[in-house]
Formats: structure tokens, C-alpha cells, sequence
């Protein structure tokens, strides 16, 4: 009876290549035994990695930095300006702040308006507007700016066509401006709910003691006068 074949015992010896000093010491295969791993990044790959993202994208956050929400893109620190109380007011430049606000409020950046603006907001003192033609949009992303500008004590935006709801929004920002003193309105659209607004604009901010709202083909006489006795009102205290 022919033997039957019997199976080779398995072998528990080490393979020679794991025997290796550096592997005993180490844990791993000396040099040259295995391929490295496809996709593997070492530290200083890494290191390198993120450095060439933050040269590529300078408003990028350095590495390990906490992320920000998405909406603080459209603040000013976004374009490397924002507001200091030791400034007196933004820290960058009164057009390029104008260029960031008209970017964001999505209209037209105005020549005239460029033109007539000064290097630093702490330098705007007046600012005439009048018959520009910014729109409604124009005007509102314009006051915004000029809530940078804490010297800024007159302004006129006549002729610019605001009706109501402009001269409302425009009334909820510049009730809040702390040098703003003259205002002149004349020869706009709006009417009598308008007028109710810029009244109350006298009565939050008594710093404005001149406000100006002749021409208004919409506006009541009776209104004109109240608004005119406020801003006087304002001018005793």
C-alpha cells in the first residue's frame, strides 16, 4: 500500500527580513523592505502642504486656526479693515472701504462718490451729494460706510429720489451716527410716513440739529414744521 503523502508541518520561524536589528528595536521593517503606503503624508509634508495653501489664499486662516462662520466673509476684517476705538473709526482706507461696501451691497461703485472721498474716514467732515444719483441701494450702502466716519457732521443726499422705505432704513442707521449735525433731504419722493421717520430721527439722535426736507411734492406743510421745530428743539440743548 502505497504511503500516503503526508503534509509539511507548518512553519512558526520568523521570516530572516523580520529578524532584523532595526525591526526588533523598532517595531518596524528596516529600509528598502516594504513599499511605503501610496498617499502617506510625513509631517514636514504636511507642514509644507499648509503652507503653500496660506500663501495661495492670503484671507485663508493659518493652520490650526478656529474656522469662522460663513457671514464673517462680508465683515470688513474679511478685506483686512475693521473698526478700532483707539482709530477713531475703520482702519482702512475710506474708498477701498467704499469699493468692500458696494461689492457686498451688490451696486456700482460711484466715480463722484470716489472722487470726493478722503484717504482715512476720520478725515471726511462734509460730504455733497446732491443730484448723484446713487438709487435707493446706492444711498443705503453708502450711509454704511459713513458710519465708519465718527468727524463726519454734514451730509447731503438731495435729489436722490429716496421715497419712504429708503428714508426709513436711512433713518435706523444715521440715528445711531455719533457727529452727524446737518442733513439735507430736499427733492426727494417720500411722504408723510417719510417725514414721521426723520422726525423720530431728530427726537433719538439730537446731535442733528439741521435737517432740510424742502421740495418734497408728497410732503404736508404741517409735517415740514414739526420737523423744523425739532431740529430747532435740538439746537437749545
Amino acid at each position: 500500500v502505497p504511503s500516503a503523502s503526508v503534509a509539511a508541518p507548518f512553519s512558526t520561524a520568523m521570516p530572516r527580513h523580520l529578524t532584523h536589528p532595526v525591526m526588533l528595536r523598532s517595531g518596524l521593517p528596516p529600509a528598502g523592505r516594504l513599499p511605503p503606503v501610496q498617499g502617506t503624508l510625513t509631517r514636514s509634508k504636511m507642514a509644507k502642504a499648509a503652507g503653500s495653501e496660506a500663501a495661495a489664499c492670503p484671507n485663508s486662516p493659518p493652520p490650526g486656526a478656529v474656522a469662522t462662520s460663513p457671514l464673517a466673509a462680508h465683515s470688513p476684517d474679511a478685506f483686512g479693515c475693521g473698526s478700532s476705538a483707539e482709530a477713531g473709526g475703520s482702519t482702512c482706507g475710506l474708498p477701498e472701504l467704499y469699493t468692500q461696501k458696494c461689492a457686498q451691497w451688490k451696486v456700482e461703485a460711484c466715480p463722484s462718490v470716489l472722487q470726493k472721498l478722503p484717504g482715512m474716514p476720520q478725515e471726511l467732515v462734509e460730504l455733497d451729494l446732491r443730484h448723484t444719483h446713487l438709487g435707493r441701494r446706492g444711498v443705503l450702502c453708502l450711509v454704511d460706510v459713513l458710519m465708519e466716519c465718527p468727524k463726519l457732521s454734514k451730509l447731503d443726499l438731495s435729489g436722490q429720489k429716496l421715497d419712504n422705505g429708503a428714508i426709513e432704513e436711512l433713518v435706523e442707521k444715521l440715528r445711531v451716527h455719533p457727529s452727524l449735525t446737518t442733513l439735507f433731504l430736499r427733492d426727494n419722493l417720500f411722504s408723510k410716513t417719510g417725514a414721521k421717520a426723520l422726525l423720530r430721527l431728530l427726537q433719538e439722535n439730537p446731535r442733528i440739529t439741521e435737517l432740510d426736507v424742502e421740495g418734497q411734492p408728497f410732503l404736508l406743510s404741517s409735517l415740514k414744521e414739526r420737523i423744523a421745530e425739532q431740529a430747532a428743539s435740538n439746537r437749545l440743548l
